[in-house]
């Protein structure tokens, strides 16, 4: 499998590759690959997570099975205190403004009645999406919280109808990097960069 260079390697990490057979596109998100293995047509191809791209633009790939539809997923920033969790929104807040998400995400900030540290704030995300979303995190320093989980329980408590939600938003998204319909890939399936 022959694969393009890539510019701007870091935006690829995490991202993508998939084997057509007669050719290979990089730069699908998870719910892209998704849905051209829901496709009868495209049902045979293969999938490879980009792990890691070198300043040279070379891909590591790792091979990937599982793409069926899974929940939502969160990862929720714990404190016992209404002010530093406010602080936290404002901060995930400030870091997306400057630099946005490679996927939908929404952030929450929550009061949870059942925890000591009962003041959340939360981003939201397709499961498929976390590891975009922790590096994402990482790249952009934030290290908020006194207790971090994470997953698709914590998304479906932090959810519930039984607490107080404060604040909410949709967190802006990379241009370009929106999941799109099995219409708009095909439109570009001849592209070797599809980002």
């Amino acid at each position: 499998m022959k694969l393009p260079r890539v510019h701007q390697p870091d935006r690829y990490l995490g991202l993508y590759v998939f084997d057509f057979g007669t050719h290979a596109n990089v730069g699908y998100t998870a719910g892209e690959i998704a849905i051209l293995l829901a496709h009868e047509e495209y049902a045979d191809g293969k999938a490879y997570e980009i792990s890691r791209v070198d300043e040279d633009g070379s891909l590591y790939l790792r091979g990937t099975t599982n793409f069926a539809s899974r929940a939502d997923e969160a990862i929720a920033f714990l404190r016992g205190d209404a002010e530093q969790a406010q602080l936290d929104y404002q901060a995930i807040v400030k870091h997306a403004d400057g630099e946005p998400l490679p996927c939908r995400a929404a952030l929450i900030v929550t009061r949870v009645y059942e925890y000591q540290l009962s003041h959340v704030t939360a981003i939201s995300y397709g499961a498929d999406d976390a590891t975009l979303v922790a590096q994402w995190l990482v790249r952009v320093g934030f290290d908020g919280g006194d207790e971090v989980v994470c997953g698709a329980e914590v998304r479906n408590q932090v959810m519930s109808e039984q607490h107080i939600r404060i604040a909410s938003r949709t967190l802006p998204v990379i241009p370009g990097y929106e999941k799109r319909s099995l219409p708009e890939l095909i439109e570009v399936i001849d592209q070797r960069l599809q980002r």
